[in-house]
């Protein structure tokens, strides 16, 4: 469905109980309430089917989350031949409720694969992070057995980490 906002007149705070109160109508079928703005696993799949379609634009699953599910990896190549880019990499939703970060990478991806930038770079990234709690709809802040965002390490217990230090290795090395 479409997503509709609760009117501001409609929300209340109640610091002493710690929660947060909301007025509206329920409908005749089901509803689903989201604490921020939605950005679920299929709209990035939309964002990256789009880019897809750019020259020098390629998407690939290179690996599998620790749930099993296909991590997507996009790469912008820089469109000037005779230029050694610079590598930028771009990753989002190490924390899967930190739904800001999609928004933005979202919004960099679609300005930079039509931007002179590409004339200068090359862009790696990685949509979603944590895709298997984005995808369970988790928030997935200090996950065990290690959060995603200081799991950066040789011996990372994160399948999705080690993808993505392999990857970033790779751009860097020219894949050798």
């Amino acid at each position: 469905g479409v997503g509709q906002r609760v009117r501001d007149e409609d929300v209340q705070l109640d610091l002493a109980a710690g929660e947060f109160r909301f007025r509206f109508d329920l409908p005749g079928e089901p509803i689903e309430i989201a604490y921020s703005y939605p950005y679920p696993p299929s709209m990035a799949s939309e964002l990256l089917y789009e880019l897809a379609q750019y020259p020098g634009v390629e998407v690939s699953y290179p690996g599998n989350s620790a749930g099993g599910r296909s991590l997507p990896y996009l790469v912008m190549r820089c469109t000037n031949p005779h230029k050694q880019p610079e590598i930028v990499w771009l990753l989002s939703r190490e924390h899967a409720g930190e739904v800001s970060g999609a928004y933005t990478l979202d919004g960099f991806l679609r300005a930079a694969v039509t931007s002179s930038l590409r004339e200068h770079v090359e862009i790696h990234a990685i949509p979603m992070v944590d895709l298997d709690a984005v995808t369970e709809g988790r928030y997935g802040k200090v996950a065990p057995p290690v959060d995603h965002h200081v799991a950066w390490c040789a011996d990372t217990p994160r399948p999705e980490i080690r993808l993505a230090m392999e990857l970033m290795e790779d751009s860097v090395s020219g894949g050798k």
